[in-house]
């Protein structure tokens, strides 16, 4: 299939060409903002469901578990369960839509569609604690008397901040994972009637 188009593409003109390369990157860039979008759709309900559901130890997916939530594995391990559960559906939207609809590397395009969904929750959508003292300065030393914490976005500050962002990769093996497996299927499905004449 590849071949056949790649031989068609070598008898077109210049200008057929670039209109051609034209439309697959629009291809390309269409079909991935609408998988990134419906990507931050489904993480923002996945937060706003936890919001109304007021469960004790897992109040939302976009807070980096933090000292004074829980120093005990039962007090993380849900929000860890829970935010790999939102990233693996989420890489599967990416590559159902991607492998089904864009037609040049469906995998990559998810790989980077999933990327970038999880860069933008690592920067501007999860939060950590900052641990501030009474006289303004920061405190690495964790809470302690007279500190208090103050969430602030941007990249995790520490490794069990990181520990945390990190499971939001699994959005991307999941995402190439099924743009691959969708893509070939796709182009296992046979002709229909009218292509054939």
């Amino acid at each position: 299939m590849d071949l056949e188009v790649s031989t068609m593409e070598e008898t077109l003109d210049p200008l057929d060409r670039a209109t051609m390369a034209t439309w697959r990157a629009s291809n390309l860039l269409t079909w991935g903002g609408v998988a990134l979008v419906c990507a931050l759709v489904l993480h923002t309900f996945a937060d706003e469901l936890l919001r109304h559901l007021h469960i004790p130890t897992l109040y939302t997916i976009n807070g980096r578990p933090s000292f004074p939530f829980s120093y005990t594995w039962q007090g993380v391990a849900p929000q860890y369960g829970y935010r790999a559960f939102v990233a693996i559906v989420i890489g599967v939207v990416i590559g159902a839509i991607v492998g089904r609809r864009a037609l040049k590397a469906p995998v990559w395009t998810a790989a980077v569609v999933a990327s970038t969904y999880v860069a933008i929750t690592w920067l501007a959508i999860e939060t950590s604690v900052r641990v501030i003292r009474p006289t303004g300065d920061i405190a690495a030393d964790g809470f302690t008397s007279g500190t208090y914490g103050v969430q602030r976005h941007g990249l995790p500050t520490s490794a069990r901040d990181w520990t945390y962002s990190l499971v939001g990769l699994f959005a991307v093996a999941a995402a190439a994972l099924v743009a691959r497996f969708v893509a070939k299927r796709r182009t296992a499905e046979p002709l229909s009637p009218g292509t054939l004449g």
